[in-house]
């Protein structure tokens, strides 16, 4: 999802967070809330980003994943704050676009965090998604069953 950001933008230039947080003068604290990605544009402006890389329903634990990246992006919206030339992104598939921008108040929370932005996923790359949320899935299972006492 960040290549195809960057395949949209081929002006921007990505930097390492510890490069741009240093650059932007972001206190140590705020240093260690490292983004996705961090771009600089032609003009000066910083490009911070967060991928919410999930296809298909969203649950309450991919809301809490999604409430967190925005978090993330809010918190450093505020550390940030006298950098006017900032823009905070929070990347998305194109499916779930809709309903991020909906009515209610986990939308409207979004919106204060970051800008929505939307990418097209190939077939080949919605598939590497799918198989990568199974084995997430089914390790997160395993993890609980081991929390529980019962044997694999």
């Amino acid at each position: 999802m960040l290549r195809r950001l960057e395949e949209r933008n081929p002006t921007w230039k990505r930097l390492a967070w510890q490069e741009a947080a240093l650059g932007l003068g972001l206190p140590p604290i705020w240093q260690k809330a490292v983004p996705d990605a961090v771009w600089k544009t032609e003009c000066g402006e910083t490009i911070v980003v967060e991928a919410y890389s999930r296809i298909g329903q969203l649950t309450a634990g991919h809301r809490r994943k999604l409430a967190m990246d925005a978090l993330k992006l809010l918190g450093l919206r505020h550390a940030l704050s006298s950098v006017a030339n900032a823009r905070y992104l929070l990347l998305v598939p194109d499916e779930l676009v809709e309903s991020l921008r909906g009515d209610g108040w986990f939308p409207a929370a979004l919106s204060l965090a970051a800008e929505l932005v939307s990418v097209t996923l190939a077939p080949e790359e919605r598939e590497q998604l799918h198989q990568a949320s199974a084995r997430q899935a089914q390790g997160q299972a395993r993890l609980k069953r081991l929390g529980d006492g019962r044997a694999t």
